[in-house]
């Protein structure tokens, strides 16, 4: 997970996704797979997530959590690629696993 730099989650392991239930979060638009599979984890673990922005682009999306305009759950090794300019987070389970698909 991304979070701005300094923020209470950075550098926190095992975050539970019920933690995260008042946050603001800055993710993909619906019709991405990604954003699907992470409101689906969040549904059912009976968690409402707070949407603050949607962007079409991963650039974007770390930008603002950079900026300190939401978190995003995105791969740990995205998040880790642009430290030091976002912060790290670990969630909780439920295991989301992000699919790479070439066209």
């Amino acid at each position: 997970m991304a979070c701005p730099p300094g923020h209470p989650l950075d550098g926190r392991r095992d975050v539970p996704l019920a933690a995260l239930r008042d946050a603001a979060f800055v993710d993909f638009e619906p019709a991405w797979g990604t954003r699907r599979l992470v409101d689906r984890a969040f549904a059912e673990a009976g968690v409402e997530r707070r949407i603050a922005f949607e962007v079409s682009d991963l650039g974007t999306l770390l930008d603002l959590v950079g900026r300190g305009l939401g978190i995003a759950v995105v791969p740990e090794a995205v998040a880790r690629a642009r430290r030091p300019a976002v912060g790290v987070a670990e969630l909780a389970g439920p295991e989301m696993c992000w699919e790479l698909v070439v066209a």
